[in-house]
């Protein structure tokens, strides 16, 4: 897991839990900019897919170092 989107998630936690609906939505504004997992990770994997009517295009991107 991405360590800024870990902190950035826990502080948006305690202001919704405070009644601090304004500060949190700005934070959650900045979590839907941050990857949830570590794109660096060498085992991370991303499929991607689109579909149009009856056909169905995949991708799959793979990180090699």
């Amino acid at each position: 897991m991405n360590p800024q989107y870990r902190i950035i998630y826990k502080r948006m936690y305690r202001r919704r839990k405070a009644g601090k609906t304004t500060e949190a939505k700005a934070l959650d504004k900045m979590l839907r900019q941050l990857p949830v997992g570590d794109p660096g990770d060498p085992d991370y994997r991303r499929l991607r897919y689109n579909r149009y009517a009856d056909d169905t295009l995949f991708g799959l991107y793979v990180r090699y170092h």
